[in-house]
Parts: structure tokens; sequence; C-alpha cells
């Protein structure tokens, strides 16, 4: 994030030219724009650690709770280094994919780049690094939310501290008051793929609408080698931010292509960052050639499924069903998605599913006729992020001109961004973590809808503000929930749901 330079000393204050007065006030100037982005990631730093039980323990502690997979990324980063993408078989327990007597994950491989760095400094650290990874991504989730909301707000003459202001409350709340809590709480192989997938598709989005306004290569080249890694963590995001920065480009190139003049430097770098993103888009089936020798992964060969025939009989014909999308769309966006559990204060999810069980009651019915083969509990997308969805919605619906001209400079990342999301409708799965595929778009149509609230009248402004921040608590709450049912990792965390018990009986 760029903070502008505040106007020279004696125009800030006249009174206090030359001296120590006049150097503290530019001091302050120059702090000041930092300290609510830092203010807004402090809740958001301690709530992870929280989950993560960094508070009197070391991060580098391995994960407790089973199936968490924790090396898995180390093993494959280890087998990357000796030239081949398969690991130990107990690395990936009953998620293993079995092909010629090797055993393979259908997990992106960047979170396992991002371990040979760490596993080259300590070695002794070795399968020791999810908590810190899941850590990373939630600040680099942070910084993408806070530097969209920035450009964003820019375009609305907000400018100074007041926007910083606004920018880090709209950070914390998108990652407080949302899925990133749960995923990031719980740091099992499948949560961390998602948030850096997540996190890497906002960074994207970001470089991509800055090399569009300042024409700098070194944006395109940021846009193109985060959805690379977007792509290579979870592939329906990461195509997302193929589409969202190919559209950019696209609208960069076509008025040249519509007037036949030359393309100069920057059309000619636009054709060839689409032209990579292509590129970039087939890199997940090269890894799965690579590793299955087929573009997909054969799920016949899938542990899990071969010892579970009614499972497999579901996914014989694929994961993704246009069947499903009724049920999908309805249970993520149904008032009754959402279960009582005692366990934590007030509410929690309480129910799984495997075929050949009756469907569990709640279900909307047009989950009768959907291909399912697994359900999770979760929540409706709104009660998980409560205050986020209300501002995008208020972002997309808002009138007036300075409103849509957010909306334009984000349509591009915004359609690729619904598209990364759109498989989690089609998939034969129900469950809570997938709601955060949708989280790049949502945070696209906050940042619009925080910049018309910013700029909104007082007496509108400050009430729609604190209603947002109890929003927050709640998305916060029913996230806790959903991390202290039986996703919980660290036994250590324990002590603060105990403490939560004795508070709220």
């Amino acid at each position: 994030m760029r903070l502008e330079q505040p106007p020279a000393a004696d125009a800030v204050h006249p009174g206090a030219a030359g001296g120590h007065g006049a150097g503290k006030v530019a001091w302050a100037a120059r702090i000041l724009p930092w300290l609510p982005p830092l203010v807004g990631a402090l809740p958001v730093l301690l709530v992870t650690l929280g989950l993560l039980g960094g508070f009197g323990h070391s991060l580098l502690s391995p994960l407790q709770r089973a199936g968490g997979l924790g090396d898995f990324y180390d093993q494959q980063g280890r087998s990357m280094l000796r030239g081949t993408l398969a690991v130990p078989c107990a690395a990936l327990e009953d998620e293993a994919i079995v092909v010629a007597g090797e055993c393979h994950g259908y997990f992106g491989i960047t979170p396992a780049l991002l371990r040979l760095p760490l596993n080259g400094l300590c070695p002794d650290c070795f399968g020791r690094w999810s908590k810190v990874s899941s850590l990373a991504g939630v600040l680099a989730t942070y910084a993408a939310c806070l530097v969209l909301a920035w450009g964003l707000l820019a375009r609305r003459q907000i400018a100074g501290l007041r926007r910083s202001a606004w920018a880090g409350a709209f950070a914390g709340s998108a990652c407080l008051g949302s899925t990133l809590v749960f995923v990031a709480g719980t740091p099992v192989v499948f949560h961390e793929a998602i948030l850096w997938g997540g996190a890497f598709t906002l960074w994207a989005f970001w470089a991509v609408m800055e090399y569009r306004q300042r024409g700098r290569a070194r944006f395109l080249a940021v846009a193109l080698v985060a959805l690379l890694l977007a792509l290579n963590s979870r592939v329906t995001i990461g195509l997302g931010a193929v589409i969202g920065v190919g559209w950019v480009l696209a609208g960069m190139l076509l008025p040249r292509l519509r007037r036949r003049t030359a393309f100069g430097k920057t059309g000619r770098r636009a054709a060839a960052g689409m032209a990579l993103a292509v590129l970039a888009a087939a890199s997940p089936l090269a890894v799965n050639f690579l590793k299955f020798g087929k573009l997909s992964p054969p799920l016949d060969k899938h542990v899990t499924y071969a010892r579970d025939p009614a499972r497999l009989a579901v996914v014989r014909d694929g994961l993704f069903r246009a069947a499903n999308v009724p049920c999908t769309v309805a249970s993520y966006l149904s008032p009754g998605s959402i279960q009582s559990y005692p366990a934590y204060p007030w509410r929690l999810p309480a129910y799984g599913w495997n075929p050949p069980e009756p469907l569990p009651p709640g279900l909307p019915s047009s989950c009768a006729g959907a291909a399912l083969e697994n359900i999770e509990p979760f929540y409706a997308l709104y009660y998980g992020a409560p205050a986020l969805v209300l501002l995008a919605v208020f972002g997309w619906l808002a009138p007036g001109g300075p409103a849509a001209a957010g909306r334009r400079a984000i349509r591009g990342p915004a359609v690729g961004a619904l598209a990364g999301a759109a498989p989690v409708f089609l998939f034969a799965t129900l469950t809570y973590r997938y709601e955060h595929d949708l989280f790049p778009f949502l945070v696209l149509g906050g940042a619009v809808g925080l910049g018309a609230l910013a700029a909104a009248p007082p007496e509108r402004r400050w009430p729609a503000a604190t209603a947002l921040g109890f929003l927050t608590l709640v998305g916060l709450h029913l996230n806790l929930a959903a991390v202290f049912d039986h996703f919980l990792v660290q036994p250590e965390a324990m002590d603060a749901l105990h403490v939560l018990q004795r508070v709220f009986p």
C-alpha cells in the first residue's frame, strides 16, 4: 500500500514553520496513516493466534487433529526436490490417490513450494509449518483486502488518515467476521489450499487493477505470478483469477483493436499477459498429468472412495453435476442452514452425512434430486459473513455515479471471482469451507460498498458503520462455533472454549 505524502509541514501547521515543532508535525503526518491498518490487523492477529494455540505455545508444534495431514506439503516439497510429486502414503492417509503403487494428493502444489525455503532455513521444523502458514495466509489476505479498499476509496477522493481508517476497518471486518476465521483457525491440508488460493487471487486482482491504472510492468508481473500461485493452490479460485485478470487485459486491448491502432508498449504487454495467463491456466492440468497420467484425478483410485462403494458410485461420473445446483444454492442461501449444538455458547452446526443414509432434516427439498456424496456441517453464507455480505450487496446495488464508477473498476475481477466460485454450486459435497471460494467476490463488492458508505452523510454513515461492526462480531461468533465443533485442531485452544462455557453457561 502506498500512502501519499502529506503537504509540507508549514502548510499543515503554518505556526510551526522551522524548528522541532515542524519536524514533529511532519513526522506525525507520516506515521498516522499507518496506525489504522495496524489497529485493524491486531484483532485479526490475536484471534488467529488464539485459535492456533499460539498463546503460550509454539506455532511450530505439530497439528493434533487426526486427518490434518500436517506434513503433506513438506513431504511433497521434499519429493519435488527429488524430481517426483509422489509422497509417502502415510503423509496422505485416506486422502491418497494410489497410481502405480505411488501415493499422490489432489491438492495444489503452491503450499509445498512455500515450504521449500522454510525447511531450508529450519530443517528441524519439517512437518511443523501448518500453523505458521495459516497465520501468514491470514495476514496476506488482510493486506490484500486493505490495498483493494485503499485503491477503491481513492476513486471516491477520500484521502489521508480518513481513507486509511476506513480501509483498515474494512480489512479487519472482512477477515474477522467471515469464513477466513474458520479456514485459518483449522489449518488442515484442505483449508491451507483454500486459504492461499483466496489470498493470491485477491492479490492478482489488486495488481492487475493497479496495472490498468498506472501502466507499470511490475504490477502485471505480480498479477501473473499471483494467479499462477492461486491456480496451484485451489484450481477453482485460481481460474477466477485468470478470468478476472484476462478480462482487465482484454479491456485494455479491445479499444486498440477496434480502432486498428498500434498496440504500443502497453498493448504489447497486455497481449503478452493474456497469453501467459492462458498458459498458467494449463499448469494444474500439467501437474495432474505428471501425477496421474491424466488431466484429472482418478477418483476410483482414491483410498476413501475405493473403501466406500456408495460414495464412489455417486462420484464415478464426476464430482461436478448441474443437477446439484438447486440443492447447493438453496443450502448455502437458505435461512434454515444453521444448526444448534450445546458445546459452544449458543450455536453450532451439528450434522454430517454420507450415502446411503437418509438425508438429514433441515435441507432444502431440492436436495432430494442432487448427486451428493458428503454433507458436512455448514452455515448459510450470510450467517458466516453477515457484515461482508451486507456491504457487498450495498456495493452492487448502491445508486449514484460514484458507486457505478466503483463497480466498473472491479467489473472484470468480480466476474472472474464469481466464475471461480461457481464450481462450488456444482460440487457433490456440502461443506462450510467451500463457501470461502466466494470470499474474493464478497471482498470486491464490499470494497465498493465501503466507498459508498464512507461518502454518505454522517447521519447515515455512523449508524450503518455501527451495525456493520456488530454484525462482524456475530460473524466472528458463528465462525468460532464452527471451529470449536469437530474441526477443532489444537487441544490447548479448548482452554478458550472452557472459559466461554463458564461465562455463558
